[in-house]
């Protein structure tokens, strides 16, 4: 089940493929999202990956698959997020 749009171990959303990504950010940067990590209880990638999603939501909005939309644990007709947990 997925709770927060955060997939457990075993859902359907575990076999989506991903590809690996290198990144450079600045510290600054990377402390602040540490500490969104930190307080949201989920991993510093779990929230860059949120980031992504919510990103690609605002720019094209309606070229997003369901599939997309599904594994941002969003509705597929919700727009993008606007902050705050689910």
């Amino acid at each position: 089940m997925v709770q927060d749009g955060r997939p457990r171990a075993g859902d359907a959303q575990s076999a989506i493929q991903k590809i690996r990504l290198s990144v450079s950010l600045e510290v600054a940067d990377h402390e602040a999202l540490s500490r969104v990590a930190a307080r949201q209880e989920v991993s510093l990638a779990w929230v860059v990956r949120r980031a992504v999603k919510e990103y690609l939501d605002r720019q094209a909005p309606l070229f997003r698959t369901a599939e997309t939309a599904d594994a941002a644990g969003a509705p597929k007709d919700a727009g993008p997020s606007q902050g705050g947990k689910r």
